[in-house]
């Protein structure tokens, strides 16, 4: 019973005592219902079930884009900063609740235990942080335009990522046939405008980028395309393009050939 008695005072913070703008009513109603499972899974240390994972992936899928649309109404609602900050802070918990088995089994030195980053109590002393804010104006300064609005897309490619491949496909036809063995400034110039472009400096897993002042967010299958390229790159630098890379690249140009252009 305490712990209920808790929780709600919890949500009435986060609903926001000076200023009920704050959060829209979906999103705190829709926090509300996730984060006694993520606090629970914390405290156990215990998987989530398929029921309450299916939970938190459908609030991380409503809410990633910083838009969404609220019940009964068509247009996309944008969320304001609190909310923003607020939803990435909760996935964060979310993502980190459970020690994985990895981590459970990696050997720490006493010496070096208090440097570990606990990445869920970051994120849980944050939020708690964030509950008190009364109002949008009181944000501290560093959540503020931090996290952008993504554009809503309905297809699985945005019009211009899917030109820019389309564009590439062309221009490495010869090389993936196999009628062309050395690459030119033709060819490598694009390929290097494209890996800049959507990839920029992330090691081995894009996750966002920016084109013409908006923003999109990078999906499982934009970035194995993006991979895939990447692949290409480190090929042509080594002198030798794998056949794993040439088989991708098959694959891409035959899904590509489906699309309706």
């Amino acid at each position: 019973m305490r712990k209920v008695i808790v929780f709600i005072g919890f949500i009435l913070l986060l609903v926001g005592c000076g200023d009920s703008d704050a959060l829209s009513s979906d999103f705190a109603a829709d926090a509300e219902q996730v984060l006694p499972i993520i606090k629970e899974a914390h405290k156990e240390q215990d998987d989530y079930s398929e029921k309450e994972l299916d939970l938190l992936v459908k609030f991380n899928k409503k809410y990633k884009l910083g838009q969404y649309q609220k019940s009964g109404e068509d247009e996309y609602y944008e969320m304001n900063d609190v909310e923003k900050a607020v939803y990435h802070e909760i996935v964060t918990m979310y993502l980190y609740a459970v020690e994985m088995d990895r981590e459970k089994e990696t050997a720490v030195l006493a010496s070096e235990k208090d440097t570990e980053v606990d990445e869920y109590k970051k994120a849980k002393e944050t939020l708690e942080e964030l509950t008190k804010i009364d109002s949008i104006e009181d944000l501290p300064k560093e959540f503020k335009n931090k996290y952008p609005t993504y554009e809503v897309v309905e297809e699985v490619y945005p019009e211009q990522f899917k030109k820019d491949i389309k564009n590439l496909l062309n221009v490495y036809e010869p090389i993936v046939d196999g009628t062309k063995s050395k690459v030119n400034n033709k060819e490598w110039d694009p390929l290097i405008d494209f890996l800049n472009q959507y990839k920029g400096d992330a090691i081995s897993y894009p996750i966002d980028y920016k084109q013409n002042g908006d923003h999109y967010l990078i999906n499982d299958s934009m970035r194995d395309a993006i991979e895939t390229f990447s692949d290409l790159k480190l090929g042509i630098d080594a002198g030798h393009i794998m056949q794993s890379t040439i088989d991708e690249l098959i694959s891409i140009k035959e899904t590509f050939e489906t699309l309706d252009w």
